[in-house]
């Protein structure tokens, strides 16, 4: 009992002595941006009241932040890299306990802020660019998750781990996430961007693809104040459609009708809707294609049709900033294994991923750079590195140390490759193990009774 006594002493002692670590010196690149007393202002106006523990609100939040910075992405990760080592059962205690409207505090938070800042430069012809487009992400198959996320079911084959379904949208100009909408994988991507529409502003000008297209959706982003910019719904029939203005053969002006199934649902939809219609090509997986756009951006005299194209060419920035938050943040496989921790984590992630490119936005501006070119990965992996060097530097030396950090951020350019095709295939094999069909939990006890 003694024992046991001592031993828990010894873990409050180490977890105390951590968390003087991570308030005072851990972190030090993002608390240049996200301080400790932010955070604790933000707790204070999400109402969130807690007691004096060992892993207050700062500690959990930025320990969180940290693990999704870290190469695996795990949750100890984020205590290895600062030289700790943590009590995973007292690491999880802490997620639970914070609330997920702080996580949503420090998001528009951050928002705010870099809006402040870089906003009005950023953006285009007076419009904030919004790119916007769906993702799935998978996590540990628990009993809770499947009911609350349910399993993808394509041509009537259950994936063997429960996935959500998200709608993520990012400003082009900036790369910061923005909004993010999250559900189970029945609900459709533009239901979940119906939600999202709180979070736009009049005269932002959406770039999305033909997933978010149809005239039903077209009126109720003109009722919202909102442009757009979609590929053709891929059912609509050019030569059926009623021309009002015809400026040549491949930019003309159209009336959609929206369907009474939709005038149903929703009274308000009017019953047509106008819009622009201009033909594009485009190198698509190495072919040339054309296709058509379509836009609310009518006035051909402010918006003429070359530079609509090339504005919706800058949409495939979506599709990188989404694999950054995947594969580079570790988001494609999430960790928590009950649903208020998945959201929870999920906002982790897109936290990191707005702090790196506010460093990255920071860093351009310094160096006068475009911030669309710098490397996030190589970003990324200076943070943490610095993050070191930072937490362990006398004080007089932390201001040098950060504007260094600047510096590098700025050199690491990403070189201009035109036409660059990359197959999506795998050259390499994956290990030739069997796949397991059921949970390692069923296993064993599978293995327990042929063994008994």
């Amino acid at each position: 009992m003694r024992i046991r006594k001592k031993s828990v002493q010894k873990i409050v002692a180490e977890f105390k002595r951590t968390r003087q670590e991570v308030i005072g010196n851990g972190f030090k690149p993002i608390k240049k941006l996200l301080s400790n007393k932010v955070i604790m202002k933000i707790c204070e106006d999400s109402n969130y009241c807690y007691r004096r523990r060992i892993m207050p609100p700062v500690v959990t939040l930025l320990h969180m932040i940290g693990a999704a910075l870290s190469r695996d992405g795990s949750f100890q990760s984020s205590w290895h890299n600062n030289g700790q080592v943590g009590n995973s059962d007292m690491l999880s205690k802490a997620r639970e306990r914070l609330p997920e409207q702080v996580w949503a505090g420090v998001d528009r938070w951050i928002i705010g802020e870099i809006d402040r800042e870089f906003g009005e430069e950023a953006k285009w012809r007076g419009h904030r660019v919004i790119g916007v487009d769906g993702t799935c992400m998978s996590m540990p198959d628990e009993e809770e998750l499947v009911e609350a996320f349910g399993r993808i079911n394509p041509k009537g084959i259950k994936s063997r781990f429960p996935v959500l379904r998200g709608v993520l949208a990012f400003t082009l100009q900036t790369q910061i996430p923005i909004s993010h909408e999250i559900g189970d994988n029945r609900t459709s991507e533009q239901a979940l961007f119906r939600r999202m529409i709180k979070d736009m502003r009049a005269g932002d000008l959406i770039i999305a693809d033909r997933h978010f297209a149809g005239a039903n959706l077209y009126a109720e982003y003109k009722r919202h104040g909102l442009e757009f910019i979609t590929r053709m719904h891929q059912r609509l029939e050019i030569d059926r459609l009623i021309v009002i203005k015809r400026y040549n053969d491949n930019d003309l002006i159209v009336q959609l009708d929206v369907h009474k199934k939709y005038r149903k649902q929703d009274l308000e939809l009017p019953e047509h809707v106008v819009v622009r219609l201009i033909k594009s090509t485009a190198l698509i997986r190495g072919k040339k294609s054309e296709f058509w756009l379509m836009t609310s951006l009518i006035d051909v005299k402010r918006y003429p049709c070359e530079d609509i194209k090339e504005l919706y060419k800058k949409r495939w920035k979506v599709e990188t900033l989404i694999e950054e938050l995947k594969i580079w943040l570790s988001s494609d496989v999430l960790r928590s294994k009950t649903a208020p921790g998945i959201r929870k984590e999920i906002y982790a992630r897109i936290v990191a991923c707005q702090l790196i490119h506010w460093l990255m936005l920071k860093a351009a501006k310094k160096h006068k750079k475009d911030a669309g070119k710098i490397s996030t990965l190589t970003a990324t992996r200076l943070i943490n590195y610095y993050s070191i060097c930072m937490g362990t530097a006398p004080k007089n030396k932390i201001e040098y140390l950060y504007e260094e950090l600047l510096d590098k951020i700025a050199q690491a350019v990403i070189p201009d490759r035109p036409n660059r095709n990359e197959p999506r295939m795998k050259r390499r094999d994956l290990k030739h193990y069997p796949i397991l069909h059921t949970t390692r939990a069923q296993w064993r006890a599978e293995q327990e009774s042929l063994n008994a």
